[in-house]
């Protein structure tokens, strides 16, 4: 199956847990601490690469909101 290329406009990464209301983001839980590599942009957002990103999202399993974090790339959709 051929992928689609995504042409918006990278903002940066976040990760997110899904519960059954919505989203938390790891911020919110101050999961930020728990990373010592993490480098955020000018939009709060996570600049690493997103290999780092699913790193990140694996170090804070079971931590925080009972959720299963999610890494995610956030786009600007035009």
């Amino acid at each position: 199956m051929l992928k689609e290329l995504d042409r918006n406009i990278m903002l940066g990464y976040d990760i997110l847990g899904w519960d059954f209301s919505g989203f938390h983001t790891f911020l919110c839980n101050s999961l930020h601490k728990e990373l010592e590599l993490v480098r955020f942009n000018k939009h709060c957002l996570i600049e690493n690469d997103f290999e780092d990103v699913q790193n990140f999202a694996m170090q804070i399993r079971d931590k925080g909101e009972p959720v299963e974090w999610i890494p995610c790339r956030i786009a600007r959709c035009e």
